[in-house]
């Protein structure tokens, strides 16, 4: 009779077991805030698709674990001279089908990026780059047109990741997202738009750290509550974006738990500059006065972020204490009867949602302080599918609000963005301030470079370039069972999740 006992005992712990494992201990799935737009590296914009490309794709540089720069598909890189750079592939790296990666391939890659027929968002970013010479199949030299000490940066994760020549040429650029070719961890499984995306690992990857789940999905769950009931019923694995108002209830739930690590993205404003109200730098000043930040980070973001007055945040190079924003609604109002707008005036404001995270419910808070001082915004929020085409296009209102994550930590990489007028989406072009930032990128020294950026993002702030609102820490939660090593860099790399131990 005992031995039956146990062995019924047994048996229950057993069904007991299967009933709260995962139909596949090997699969992760995760619940995103948005969704990509494009599968192919150099016409991906947006965080998150540029996370998403990182499980499939690699670049020459990226971040270890510690967050320093090192070297992924180039064993090695060296300066030879102000403006050239050798650089040598590793051994046996191959694509997911199993063809050799080549200098070829990243030469190609490249020029794609550079080519103004190509039309890629990238070319800013990597526009020092004048040439890549292809030694043999691992050697090639990168030469810039100009000194640029953010070269290695240049060619990391997010503008880096190279593609097969021979695939891109047999399916062409209309039909990449459908068969995607990378050296990554993972190779795609399905896209279904609006649904999510699932991956498989690549069983031919070269690296040594080897991807642990067979599968990892990606659930597009744009909306807040959704993507925490999904967590809270065990449909995903972990999330990504939690609310800070919502951290207590996912630490008061049994199973659950949050991560968290420093962030990168800053929160800012951009204004048409060419148009009136905001073409008068007072007016521009007027806005940045009348914003009360610490109530944004306290009431948005339950005190998860800090401050700023431009892009430059904490953690990135050169970023000056000294330069803080302001909040003075009197000094606002008296700043718009000064420009000519003594009775306020009406704009249209341009916000979205499903990004890596939501920017309307600043870009609402932001219109309500506005407001306060006369400056009325009539906001038109729209899907990040319809925003960012709109936004590429220069046909977003008067004013947008977005935000950036400095993944390289230094802004020398973005900065002529924001003013070379190459992008219309910014719309300052500033001469001046390009020359400026082009003695900075040929700076070697370290303390002379810092200086130089002080001086850029002070007249940054002072001319109303980029209104700065807050840098924002990353929240994510989990099962217990799941371990994720967060990145200050904010780049989410999903493929270096791990079962808990």
């Amino acid at each position: 009779m005992k031995k039956l006992s146990l062995l019924f005992i047994l048996l229950a712990l057993v069904l007991f077991t299967v009933a709260i494992v995962p139909a596949s201990a090997e699969d992760l799935v995760i619940g995103v805030n948005g969704s990509p737009v494009r599968l192919l590296p150099f016409k991906a914009v947006g965080r998150l698709n540029e996370i998403i490309n990182t499980m499939l794709f690699e670049s020459l540089t990226t971040r270890g674990a510690d967050d320093t720069l090192v070297g992924l598909l180039a064993e090695s890189y060296e300066a030879v001279d102000d403006v050239t750079w050798n650089f040598k592939l590793r051994d046996g790296i191959t694509f997911s089908d199993g063809t050799p990666l080549t200098a070829n391939d990243v030469k190609f890659t490249y020029d794609m990026i550079m080519d103004p027929e190509v039309g890629s968002p990238h070319k800013t970013f990597m526009g020092t780059v004048a040439a890549i010479d292809v030694i043999d199949d691992q050697n090639f030299t990168i030469t810039t047109s100009q000194p640029d000490v953010m070269l290695p940066l240049r060619i990391s994760d997010i503008y880096g990741s190279v593609i097969s020549q021979k695939h891109f040429e047999e399916v062409g650029a209309d039909d990449y997202d459908k068969s995607p070719l990378g050296t990554g961890p993972y190779v795609l499984e399905e896209w279904v738009l609006d649904s999510h995306i699932s991956f498989l690992k690549n069983e031919n990857y070269w690296g040594a750290d080897k991807p642990v789940y067979d599968r990892i999905t990606l659930r597009f769950l744009p909306d807040d509550a959704t993507r925490i009931a999904a967590l809270q019923a065990g449909e995903v694995d972990m999330i990504t974006n939690v609310p800070p108002t919502l951290v207590p209830e996912i630490e008061g739930t049994e199973g659950l738990k949050i991560i968290s690590g420093a962030g990168t993205r800053a929160h800012y404003l951009i204004t048409d500059v060419t148009k009136p109200p905001f073409d008068n730098v007072l007016v521009r000043k007027a806005v940045s006065l009348a914003i009360d930040r610490d109530a944004l980070i306290t009431v948005l973001y339950q005190g998860y972020g800090v401050p700023i007055a431009s892009i430059f945040i904490p953690q990135t190079f050169g970023y000056d204490p000294e330069i803080v924003p302001v909040y003075n609604p009197e000094e606002a109002k008296q700043l718009l009867v000064e420009a000519g707008y003594p009775d306020g005036f009406e704009f249209g404001f341009d916000s979205f949602t499903g990004s890596i995270t939501d920017h309307s419910k600043v870009a609402e808070a932001v219109a309500g302080m506005l407001e306060k001082v006369g400056m009325k915004a009539n906001l038109r929020i729209q899907e990040q599918g319809v925003f960012g085409p709109l936004r590429l296009e220069n046909q977003t209102l008067e004013m947008y609000n977005y935000s950036f994550g400095d993944s390289t930590f230094d802004h020398g990489l973005n900065l002529k963005t924001f003013v070379s007028g190459a992008q219309g989406y910014y719309w300052v072009g500033d001469e001046a301030l390009v020359a400026k930032i082009d003695a900075a990128l040929a700076e070697f020294d370290e303390s002379k470079r810092a200086a130089l950026y002080g001086e850029i993002i002070k007249e940054f702030v002072d001319q109303g370039i980029i209104i700065g609102l807050f840098r924002q820490d990353q929240i994510f939660a989990a099962k217990d069972s799941v371990d994720y090593p967060v990145q200050s860099d904010e780049m989410f790399r999903f493929f270096r999740a791990k079962p808990a131990k």
